[in-house]
């Protein structure tokens, strides 16, 4: 989990509409990680609102190496679970493609790329020009920017893969059509370390989720995941919830999970969910805090 940020006073906001189906008909759902989340009354989905208005602004406040290089996240056991999570992640997809031109959106310095062997062709992009340089020198082909504005060949990539990154885009609408637009005829596109708000965590601690952080503009579920790639047309391939067998999980969580929820209902109800030595307040690691889907771009004979 990364930990939240004081914002500077004169950050910039935007407030937006829904970006799934654009109604202005919102609600607030909570607030998490010094942010406001609300939830569309129509379809459900659930968006930081308002949210920082500038992704130069974003990358200067949050996405700098403090970000990518936190001491919690560089433990042993946090190393060893990552690269747990990435072979199981791999082992999917190459079910159904197992070499060609894979693009990591918001690849970072490019750990999850270095896992992939030579018999595929590595892009990335990112918005982080720190993050970008450390890429590259892995021999990744990298690209800065918003995903959804930078230049790709259409039909060009075997896999478009979405890395704990879709969430963090400012319009997953925009991204999804991008990504179909430049993926090959039966290629793959990736969700995967997508956070949820629909799992058991989700439920009960709402935007205190673990997978939530102050840098996402939305809080998925499984539903609405599967309604965006529904909406391009894609077959979904493949729907998992990665937990076991990946270094996080813990007979802990399981004691934990009541102890934190009882935390959580005394924060709230005295309002010190809103202190900022709580921002960084959340579930446990559990079973449903975070979604895989993969899905693919069919080509019917009449298209051909």
């Amino acid at each position: 989990m990364f930990e939240t940020t004081i914002l500077p006073d004169n950050t910039l906001f935007e407030k937006v509409n829904c970006d799934f189906c654009n109604s202005d008909d919102y609600e607030i759902w909570d607030t998490a990680r010094s942010n406001t989340i609300c939830r569309c009354k129509k379809c459900g989905l659930i968006f930081t609102n308002p949210r920082i208005k500038s992704i130069k602004e974003k990358d200067n406040i949050i996405y700098t190496e403090n970000y990518f290089q936190q001491k919690s996240r560089m433990t042993e056991d946090m190393i060893n679970a990552r690269k747990k999570t990435y072979q199981n992640e791999i082992k999917v997809l190459t079910n159904y493609v197992s070499s060609g031109r894979i693009l990591d959106v918001g690849c970072g310095m490019g750990i999850f790329l270095d896992c992939f062997g030579n018999e595929w062709q590595k892009y990335g992009c990112d918005i982080s020009s720190y993050a970008l340089d450390i890429a590259r020198s892995k021999g990744i082909i990298a690209y800065q920017g918003e995903f959804e504005y930078i230049n790709f060949e259409n039909n060009f990539f075997d896999v478009v893969y979405f890395r704990a990154s879709l969430h963090h885009t400012y319009s997953p609408k925009k991204c999804l059509e991008k990504a179909y637009k430049i993926l090959k005829p039966n290629g793959i596109i990736a969700i995967c370390m997508s956070n949820n708000c629909g799992g058991i965590c989700g439920r009960l601690f709402k935007g205190h989720v673990k997978s939530y952080e102050q840098g996402h503009n939305y809080l998925f579920s499984t539903s609405i995941l599967k309604s965006y790639l529904k909406q391009k047309g894609l077959k979904i391939l493949n729907v998992n919830y990665p937990y076991w067998g990946t270094g996080y999980e813990s007979y802990r969580d399981f004691i934990n999970i009541f102890l934190l929820y009882a935390k959580y209902i005394y924060f709230r109800f005295s309002s010190k969910l809103k202190a900022p030595e709580n921002y960084d307040f959340s579930s446990p690691t559990f079973y449903g805090n975070y979604i895989n889907i993969y899905s693919k771009k069919e080509v019917f004979p009449e298209n051909q």
